[in-house]
Order: structure tokens, then C-alpha cells, then sequence
């Protein structure tokens, strides 16, 4: 298929497929006859596949080593387990965090609602 029609079928801009094509995440053949990108249904597939790992908090470094391993990896699904237990860590940390500075956020809130309103902005603690 040619990229308009690719473009259509998994609801990517031109840039994101060109960037993909950068990063060998996609690999079109070349027509010869008129030097179009003629794309195949694999190539529909690893975008589809990108679109669900970026949604899970993949980088496309992670998505190019991913498919790599799935590329070469008797057993696909188990090869994503480590790759699934690091992002879930991550999450896990980025979770933390937040709750930190949503317990922080919400401590000033009380604390600014009781300050005398005379008191000028560089002077509250953050």
C-alpha cells in the first residue's frame, strides 16, 4: 500500500511515519517504476504495535529494542516481560512522586487559605 493509504489505515501524521522509517521501526520497498514507498501489513502492524507501547509509556528507543527481541524471540509474550516489569517500576516511582507533591501541593493549599493577605508573593514558601 502506498503511504497515503497507510497514513489512513493507522491514523499517523507524515512526520510520525517518517521519523519511524528513520528509526527502521517500519521498512517499505521501493517501486522502482516511480521511487513511491509501497508499504506491506507488517509494516501496519509495528505501527499499531508502536501506537499501543507508546500509550503504555514505551520511548521509541524501547519500541525499536522491543521489536528487535520480538523479532528474534521463540517466545514473544515472554519477551516483553522484562521490558513490561521496568516500565511498572517506573510507573511505580513516577506514582511516589506525584503523591509527594500532590500531599505538598495540598499542605500549601491549607496553609495559604490561613495567611493574611498582605503578605507579598516572594515571601510564601513553596
Amino acid at each position: 500500500m502506498y503511504t497515503k493509504d497507510l497514513l489512513k489505515k493507522t491514523n499517523i501524521t507524515k512526520d510520525a511515519l517518517r521519523h519511524y522509517n528513520d528509526l527502521g521501526l517500519v521498512t517499505p520497498t521501493i517501486n522502482n517504476i516511480n521511487n513511491y514507498k509501497i508499504y506491506s501489513n507488517a509494516d501496519v502492524d509495528a505501527i499499531l504495535f508502536i501506537k499501543k507501547a507508546k500509550k503504555i509509556g514505551f520511548s521509541l528507543n524501547e519500541i525499536k529494542e522491543i521489536a528487535i527481541q520480538l523479532n528474534t524471540s521463540k517466545c514473544k509474550h515472554k519477551s516483553l516481560v522484562p521490558y513490561l516489569e521496568n516500565n511498572l517500576e517506573d510507573i511505580e516511582e513516577k506514582i511516589i512522586t506525584l503523591n509527594k507533591i500532590k500531599k505538598h501541593i495540598s499542605q500549601l493549599i491549607k496553609d495559604y487559605k490561613k495567611i493574611n493577605c498582605n503578605i507579598k508573593p516572594t515571601e510564601l514558601k513553596m
